[in-house]
């Protein structure tokens, strides 16, 4: 997760100095030097049982189709990714604009806030350790929409607010939003990794497989749509994207907790 939320500060800082198409330059020549240092250094590791790769393709499937932890959780982490993916796709096409007028460099440094998110993560897996996972779930959704509630009134004017006349509050409300927002996403995925490593370990990676591939689409779906909001209603838009996603994220939770099923 830090990587994924030092990733948008540090492609900002090297679109502004180098240029955008430079940075997609360097993410392949990193990612291909990547690949040659694994593949030098990763141990040989013969599994103890010996199943064919499409066998353990098909069974994905039944996996998704009858474990229902993996499923709610893997539900919950998309659609928290969706309003994390929404919410950073746009924000900085807001940063730009009056009041802030921000060039790459400052949307960099914005999006170094959202980083601090990253230190809730071994909080929340201790939580869930102690059996305060659900409560911890909770806090953390609500807090993701109180977050959004504050980015809309800095970056759309909600309640009446001016960020023309209070450019510094304004920016500062977007920074402890951006944090608060990410600490919430983090913890959605902490616990939901937690619960489903717990389900059948000989299933382990298949498991983290199917739980990182849904909660990208779910981010996926989320870069989509913001875009598309941004387009059609501005900043005001890309707020009730986020809020659509994080309040059926609270809604699945609280579905689960209702029948005693959730973590």
């Amino acid at each position: 997760m830090l990587g994924i939320l030092l990733s948008r500060p540090a492609a900002s800082l090297i679109a502004g100095t180098i240029g955008w198409r430079a940075f997609y330059g360097l993410a392949g020549g990193i990612d291909a030097l990547l690949a040659v240092v694994l593949y030098i250094q990763l141990p040989v590791r013969v599994p103890p049982v010996s199943t064919r790769y499409p066998t353990l393709l098909r069974s994905l499937w039944t996996l998704l189709r009858d474990e229902r932890v993996l499923q709610r959780n893997a539900v919950s982490a998309a659609l928290v990714m969706g309003a994390f993916s929404a919410f950073w796709t746009a924000i900085g096409l807001r940063l730009v604009q009056p009041p802030f007028s921000f060039g790459m460099d400052g949307i960099a440094l914005f999006a170094l806030t959202g980083a601090a998110g990253a230190i809730v993560t071994p909080l929340a897996g201790r939580a869930g350790d102690r059996g305060l996972g659900r409560r911890t779930l909770f806090a953390g959704h609500v807090t993701m929409l109180i977050a959004l509630l504050v980015i809309g009134v800095a970056g759309a004017g909600w309640g009446g607010f001016s960020a023309s006349a209070h450019p510094l509050l304004a920016v500062t409300m977007l920074a402890a939003g951006a944090a608060a927002l990410d600490a919430g996403v983090v913890t959605d995925q902490t616990l939901g990794h937690r619960a489903i490593n717990l389900l059948n370990p000989a299933a382990r990676g298949r498991l983290n497989g199917l739980f990182v591939g849904v909660f990208f689409i779910g981010g996926a779906l989320g870069a989509v749509l913001s875009g598309a909001m941004w387009a059609w209603a501005d900043w005001g838009g890309v707020c009730a994207v986020c809020f659509g996603f994080t309040g059926l994220a609270l809604v699945l939770r609280l579905a689960g907790a209702a029948g005693g099923r959730d973590v």
